[in-house]
């Protein structure tokens, strides 16, 4: 498979299925000013290794699931989240390991890193794993079958399970300093 590279400089990214799959997946890349919707991300190797995802908006990124897996011969793709605000993948998936999976960079070799940065904590919104709604995905995250993140919990703050990153900023909190008596 090619690689796919999408830019909106001033404004959005939306489309429909992005499959970028194929003996060896290939590369998907897509960065906007604002907001990136899409249907399925498939950049699966079926029998080399998986492409890797690279989402990276101001704002929200909406997918129903990306699927980064490698085949028996390769390692799952890296998945490279940075959302300013939400992250949301709405839809699910069986993976190779039998995962019920929104987001799975598994493989035959070993799987490749995951990583979601996304500005719900500064809005006081966590990472949901089992709900999409607003912040979350709606199935597990997994990256083989010995590193998976399923449904449900929640995840105020930053995570980190193996090779899977859920970063969360804090709001900056500021210590006020007693003021002298007078």
């Amino acid at each position: 498979a090619g690689s796919v590279t999408l830019e909106a400089e001033n404004g959005s990214v939306f489309t429909s299925d992005i499959n970028v799959d194929g003996l060896t997946g290939g590369d998907l890349r897509i960065i906007a000013e604002t907001a990136i919707t899409t249907l399925e991300i498939d950049t699966s190797g079926s029998i080399g290794s998986g492409g890797d995802v690279f989402l990276d908006p101001l704002e929200d990124v909406e997918v129903l699931f990306i699927d980064a897996q490698g085949g028996l011969a390769g390692i799952g793709g890296e998945v490279d989240i940075t959302a300013g605000r939400f992250f949301r993948a709405t839809a699910t998936f069986l993976d190779q390991d039998g995962e019920i999976a929104s987001i799975s960079s598994a493989g035959g070799q070993g799987g490749g890193p995951i990583t979601i940065r996304h500005g719900g904590g500064l809005q006081g919104t966590p990472f949901e794993v089992g709900d999409a709604s607003v912040n979350g995905t709606a199935g597990a995250i997994t990256s083989g079958a010995d590193n998976v993140i399923a449904p449900t919990q929640s995840f105020p703050t930053s995570y980190t399970q193996g090779n899977i990153r859920i970063l969360t900023p804090s709001p900056n909190v500021v210590e006020t300093q007693p003021q002298p008596a007078i």
